[in-house]
């Protein structure tokens, strides 16, 4: 079997290292396109293996069986034209940022923070049995002050978390790692998540009998 090195990525993998059964798959050769390849180390540009062909959209039709070197232009390559996929495997075409939705995070159940009822001076408190936060509310500490929680999402830490904070106006937005060691409810932090394909695409290729693995079993070495 031959293998490529990708020096830009550091790795090495074989053709097709996308497909869970690379032996059942259909391949077909296809012109592939220079437009949007990817530069070397070296300054060598090529499509990467697993980019999906055509394009990365509902026109998909294939994904490229391994690295094609288009310095020279378009050439010809291998794309699988029906198999089952490995998405991540696939390489990453960009990132998404959804919104944390941090008073699902946290609960109150399970930080011991009380509710309060009846009237001053005669409150009650009691170990308030929410598993999300219900911002309609305050909580309480189980101290001997009955400290109000003033800020819910402080017992989250956004920066171990790895989310963002963003900068900017649409459609430019900047998002940058967030250096907050304690949450702030007033803040929008995001998660951020790889695209590697589109649902378009994923829609289109399954049509073509396509089947998809969300995820690659872990490779152990022997030693």
């Amino acid at each position: 079997m031959s293998f490529i090195k990708n020096q830009a990525e550091t790795r090495i993998t074989a053709p097709g290292w996308f497909l869970v059964h690379p032996e059942d798959c259909h391949r077909e050769t296809r012109q592939i396109s220079a437009e949007g390849a990817s530069t070397d180390y070296n300054g060598a540009k090529y499509v990467k293996m697993g980019t999906i062909y055509p394009s990365n959209t509902s026109s998909a039709i294939g994904i490229v069986y391994e690295d094609v070197d288009v310095s020279s232009g378009d050439m010809p390559g291998s794309v699988v034209t029906k198999g089952t996929v490995y998405e991540d495997r696939l390489p990453v075409t960009g990132a998404n940022y959804d919104a944390v939705t941090l008073k699902n995070l946290v609960s109150p159940k399970a930080q011991g923070w009380q509710e309060r009822s009846g009237t001053s001076p005669n409150y009650t408190y009691a170990d308030s049995t929410d598993t999300a936060v219900d911002t309609t509310k305050t909580y309480y500490l189980d101290d001997d002050n009955h400290t109000a929680v003033s800020d819910y999402a402080a017992v989250l830490n956004p920066k171990s978390e790895g989310w963002y904070e963003r900068s900017g106006s649409s459609p430019n937005y900047v998002y940058t790692l967030s250096t907050d060691t304690e949450g702030d409810s007033s803040k929008t932090y995001y998660a951020k998540s790889d695209i590697r394909m589109t649902s378009d695409a994923k829609t289109a290729l399954a049509a073509l009998g396509f089947k998809f693995v969300a995820t690659s079993p872990t490779v152990t070495r022997p030693y």
